[in-house]
C-alpha cells in the first residue's frame, strides 16, 4: 500500500504535537529531548532565513545605488569626454553625495563610508577645490577614480556579507542551549525574536496505530 503524506497537514500536525507536549508537565525523557531538538532546529532555521533576506535586500539596494551612480557618471562622460575643469569635476561627487544622503535608510554605514572615502580621495588627489578654473590633470586617472567610487560601495557590501557568513558559520558550529519557557506552554514557541503560534489542527491519520516514533537519542 502506498502512503501519501500532505506536507502542510503533516507540518501542522507536528506543531500541534509540539504545543501539546510543551504544555505538559510530566514529560518523558524522549519528549523533552524531541522538544529541545525541535526548538534548536527552528532557531537555526530563522537565523538562516533572516540572513538570506538581508542579503537579498542588500543586493537589490546595491544594484539600484550603483545604477544611479553609473547614470551620473555617463552623463558626465558625455559632456566631458576628453577633458574637464576642476569646477566640473566637483559637480559629479556632489551629486553622488546627494544620492547617498537620500539612501541613508537603505544603505549600510560601512557602504556609505566607503563611497564617501573614495570621493574624498578623488577631491584630494586632483585638487578639485583649488584653482577650479584649471583643467583636471591626468584626466584618464581621474576617470579611473570615478570608477572606484562606483565600486567602493559594492566592495564594502560584499565584505559585510562575507563577515555575516563567517559569523553564521561560527553560530552553527557553536553548541546551543535550548530552554522551553512559559510561552511554549501557552501554545507559542519563541525563537530568538520570532514568535511562532500555530492553532491546533486535526490531521487525518493513515492508520489508527500511527504514532510518533521515539528518537534514537537513547541509543
Amino acid at each position: 500500500m502506498v502512503v501519501q503524506i500532505n506536507k502542510i497537514g503533516f507540518g501542522r500536525n507536528v506543531i500541534r504535537v509540539v504545543n501539546e507536549w510543551s504544555r505538559g508537565k510530566d514529560l518523558q525523557d524522549y519528549q523533552s529531548d524531541a522538544l529541545r531538538v525541535f526548538t534548536q532546529n527552528f532557531r537555526a532555521l530563522f537565523k538562516k532565513l533572516n540572513i538570506m533576506q538581508r542579503r537579498a535586500q542588500q543586493k537589490l539596494t546595491d544594484e539600484r545605488l550603483s545604477q544611479k551612480i553609473e547614470r551620473r557618471k555617463k552623463d558626465f562622460d558625455a559632456l566631458h569626454s576628453i577633458s574637464a575643469r576642476r569646477e566640473d569635476g566637483v559637480i559629479l561627487p556632489d551629486e553622488i553625495e546627494s544620492i547617498l544622503e537620500s539612501n541613508t535608510e537603505n544603505e549600510s554605514i560601512q557602504e556609505i563610508e566607503a563611497i564617501k572615502s573614495a570621493i574624498q580621495n578623488l577631491r584630494r588627489d586632483y585638487k578639485l577645490d583649488i584653482d577650479m578654473n584649471q583643467a583636471i590633470h591626468d584626466y584618464t586617472g581621474f576617470k579611473v577614480g570615478l570608477e572606484r567610487i562606483k565600486y567602493a560601495g559594492l566592495t564594502a557590501s560584499q565584505e559585510e556579507i562575507s563577515e555575516e557568513t563567517q559569523s553564521e558559520e561560527s553560530l552553527e558550529e557553536a553548541p546551543e542551549t535550548v530552554q522551553t519557557d512559559d510561552s511554549a506552554r501557552n501554545g507559542q514557541i519563541q525563537v530568538d525574536d520570532e514568535q511562532v503560534s500555530i492553532e491546533p489542527m486535526e490531521v487525518t491519520a493513515h492508520s489508527e496505530k500511527s504514532t510518533l516514533k521515539k528518537p534514537n537519542s537513547r541509543n
